[in-house]
């Protein structure tokens, strides 16, 4: 019996994939990450890579999880009658889930989009020759907007800028990412 249902299930699965054309994608981007109210007191524009994969329901809504890694960095040289070099990196990688609304579907598609999850963080600092470090996992979201260029049907770039909060014990951490990418449609 179990056998059975296994072998309905995975033609279920297969039969839904196989119709699936045109509905599935795989998008990569990197870029720039600003960093904004807080963290632009401390930290430079740092690095970002992120992934996605979405579904979409109707030709002008998708559903989709993401990944990112996000890094921002800050050295200064600090004299109080000793020169001494202060060194801080953060980095969040977070997991997101959300919907993106594409405007105007055609060639050249902007795009609005919403995500929510979960951002694990870490910080590590250097000063004086002693060294600091922390990380924990919070909550996050990020909205913004792009525009798909379709080189293809199954090709397009993928450009977009979204503002993202990661919301931790103490502050919020803000942030707006400038990213362009390669979306490919499975």
């Amino acid at each position: 019996m179990k056998r059975l249902l296994l072998i309905v299930f995975t033609l279920i699965v297969v039969t839904n994939i196989s119709n699936a054309e045109d509905k599935l994608s795989i998008t990569g981007w990197g870029g720039l990450t600003i960093p904004t109210g807080f963290l632009d007191d401390l930290y430079d524009t740092g690095i970002g890579f992120a992934g996605n994969i979405e579904y979409m329901i109707i030709p002008s809504l998708g559903i989709n999880l993401s990944t990112a890694y996000y890094r921002w960095s800050a050295t200064e040289e600090i004299a109080n009658g000793i020169e001494e070099t202060f060194e801080s990196s953060l980095t969040a990688i977070p997991l997101l889930g959300g919907l993106k609304y594409y405007l105007l579907p055609g060639s050249t598609s902007p795009y609005a989009s919403l995500e929510a999850g979960i951002h694990f963080v870490s910080w590590e600092e250097t000063f004086a020759g002693e060294t600091g470090s922390d990380s924990g996992s919070d909550i996050g979201f990020g909205a913004g907007g792009g525009v798909l260029l379709f080189l293809n049907p199954d090709f397009q770039i993928d450009a977009n800028v979204k503002y993202n909060s990661i919301n931790t014990e103490t502050d919020s951490l803000t942030f707006i990412s400038a990213l362009i990418g390669i979306r490919i449609v499975l």
